[in-house]
């Protein structure tokens, strides 16, 4: 890694973490610096994220496959 990152680890609940990841310490300020002109976007993605995946779970359920046999 050659410059400051950051990560957004997402799971299918959600935004779960975010990371701040710089190649030396040198660099750490600027990381810093980055995520917190983002971190409130990156909250609003958070929540957003999360109305999806739930939007996208509930519409899941709907689409279930019901099999009826009209022999029974």
């Amino acid at each position: 890694m050659e410059q400051p990152q950051i990560l957004l680890i997402v799971t299918p609940e959600g935004l779960e973490r975010t990371e701040v990841l710089s190649p030396n310490e040198a660099q750490q300020e600027l990381a810093f610096q980055t995520y917190s002109k983002f971190a409130f976007e990156i909250h609003r993605f958070g929540r957003r994220l999360e109305q999806l995946l739930q939007s996208e779970a509930s519409a899941a359920k709907d689409r279930t496959i019901k099999i009826h046999d009209d022999d029974c």
